[in-house]
């Protein structure tokens, strides 16, 4: 989630000003002001806000850090995309030329530390300061926002220590702020180098694998289906007001359509396989790193981890859920392949899954990502809904067709 969706979907100045505010004050005795639309003259830290590149940074921030954090906006798979895209990477963060192409500017006053090697990353439910001088970044949770995504990023990151990524260095949850290790790499699919890309994903499937098997539970399918059942009625009927009584009747009749496809594929004494889960796996989450030799692959943004059907990262993953375009054509290729013997899908083992077994995936799978997805609506001050919602809704309503044969 880039700066321009976060101005389109939310009051994210304001939202800025209160997260980062509050933080200053409490960690700083800070007082001054944030003010968006403006720069200020002597006394103030003026920034820039450049929405392609998911930027704030000071006016006079050093070139060749900008260039390391906006680096991933340089790919393209197409070469005449990612030429034009690496020039206009070069140009934004050009001390003469930053201004012009920045989309907005800010001042903050009285600042009572040295703003100067600082770069702020906003992000779906955090505000992330990297901090060039030690190497390290702050995450910080927004105002008012999900506390139990950012609960669950500390705790699991706390728990399993061997995730490949940055270390937690400090916490504070009441106060809602993390300290880690500064971190540089690129999304796997914005590397060319196939031998890195490979295996940056075996990486994680190795690590993610021991995940599952180490907190994998056998549930019983009427326990499961109540849960979720309970799940998806709550998160329907927290949504913000800005969800209109016609998408929120939509949602209601899918939830209908997937709980009566688990009613007639599942019998009460069939047990569900559940584990602790990643919950956004997508290549955007997966950096392989530009210069750590330790490891292949950095596994980030566990905001989503939680416990759901033990498929469920394999499948997000597989089936591109997260662009759901074109969904019901995935799975209608997964239950072709597997009809086949000619599965492609390499992130599950599907070698002891007959028809009816890959029925009952593709259900739990679809349950637990309409709840993804009605968590994900649930923010203060939304302004637009996300356009894959709806187009995930037609997919799924399509996709119970080939549940329900």
């Amino acid at each position: 989630m880039n700066l321009k969706q976060l101005m389109n979907r939310e009051m994210f100045p304001d939202i800025f000003e209160s997260t980062l505010g509050d933080y200053l004050k409490t960690r700083t005795s800070w007082e001054g002001k944030i003010v968006w639309g403006e720069s200020a003259g002597h006394g103030a830290t003026n920034l820039l806000a450049n929405s392609e590149l998911n930027l704030i940074f000071p006016v006079l921030c050093d070139s060749k850090k900008l260039t390391i954090l906006a680096a991933e906006y340089a790919f393209n798979e197409n070469p005449l995309k990612r030429l034009l895209q690496t020039l206009y990477v070069k140009l934004s963060v050009l001390p003469l030329v930053r201004y012009l192409l920045s989309s907005y500017k800010l001042h903050i006053t009285n600042l009572p530390i040295d703003f100067s090697n600082i770069c702020i990353l906003p992000g779906n439910n955090t505000i992330r300061i990297v901090d060039f001088d030690t190497d390290e970044c702050v995450v910080i949770l927004k105002k008012d926002f999900d506390a139990k995504k950012f609960k669950n990023t500390i705790l699991v990151r706390s728990t399993y220590s061997n995730i490949p990524g940055p270390k937690i260095k400090s916490y504070d949850l009441e106060e809602g702020w993390y300290r880690e290790e500064k971190i540089v790499g690129l999304p796997v699919n914005r590397v060319q180098d196939q031998l890195r890309r490979k295996a940056a994903v075996d990486e994680t499937k190795f690590f993610l694998a021991g995940m599952y098997l180490n907190t994998e539970i056998l549930e019983d399918a009427l326990s499961w289906r109540l849960c979720k059942f309970q799940e998806v009625e709550e998160a329907i009927s927290v949504l913000p007001t800005c969800i209109e009584k016609l998408l929120i009747k939509r949602l209601d009749s899918i939830k209908v359509l997937l709980f009566a496809l688990f009613d007639s594929n599942f019998s009460e004494s069939e047990g569900v396989s559940t584990a602790l889960t990643h919950g956004d796996l997508q290549d955007a989450n997966l950096l392989i790193p530009a210069h750590d030799q330790t490891c292949s692959v950095y596994i980030i943004d566990w905001e989503y981890a939680g416990k759901r059907c033990s498929h469920y990262d394999w499948f997000v993953y597989g089936l591109l859920s997260r662009s759901p375009k074109g969904l019901m054509k995935r799975i209608h290729h997964l239950f072709d392949s597997l009809s086949s013997s000619k599965i492609q899908f390499d992130w599950y083992d599907f070698s002891s899954v007959n028809k009816d077994q890959l029925k009952k995936l593709v259900i739990l799978f679809l349950i637990d990502d309409l709840l993804f997805r009605l968590h994900d609506l649930n923010r203060p001050s939304f302004e637009q809904i996300p356009d894959g919602l709806e187009v995930f809704l037609d997919e799924v309503q399509e996709a119970g067709s080939i549940c329900s044969s």
